[in-house]
């Protein structure tokens, strides 16, 4: 599991405004003291990213990316910010709304995630799964 190696920026990358409301929500209920910023594309992260280029924002501490997302999916956001030297070691951890196959893990693996998540279905599951990035 990854662990948070410092008090940067969390990002959270989903089309679906419900979703990061909730995650957002259980966010602040966990022991994780980071910045919960959320994000409803990959165009919205690569201008952030691009920004931490040119020293205007700090490099994130960890980015949750969606990986069913339209237009540019989880994989090819992947594959687009791996292309860049910059951030070859920033953490990522692919989210699935409804995938726990092992393929679909794999995939993501392959793409450049650092791990996976299927996305909580309780408040406290994700309460845990946050805390967890710490603990």
């Amino acid at each position: 599991m990854i662990k948070l190696q410092n008090e940067h920026e969390i990002i959270m990358v989903d089309d679906s405004d419900l979703d990061l409301k909730i995650a957002q929500r259980f966010f602040a209920k966990s022991k994780v003291k980071n910045v919960f910023i959320p994000m409803m594309s990959a165009a919205n992260l690569f201008e952030y990213l691009n920004d931490v280029k040119l020293n205007k924002k700090r490099l994130p501490a960890l980015i949750l990316l969606d990986i069913n997302m339209p237009g540019i999916d989880g994989h090819e956001a992947l594959t687009k910010v791996r292309s860049d030297e910059s951030f070859k070691t920033l953490p990522f951890i692919a989210m699935f709304s409804h995938s726990s196959a092992e393929a679909d893990m794999q995939k993501a693996l392959r793409f450049g995630a650092n791990g996976y998540q299927v996305k909580p279905l309780t408040g406290p599951e994700y309460i845990a799964f946050f805390d967890s990035l710490i603990d």
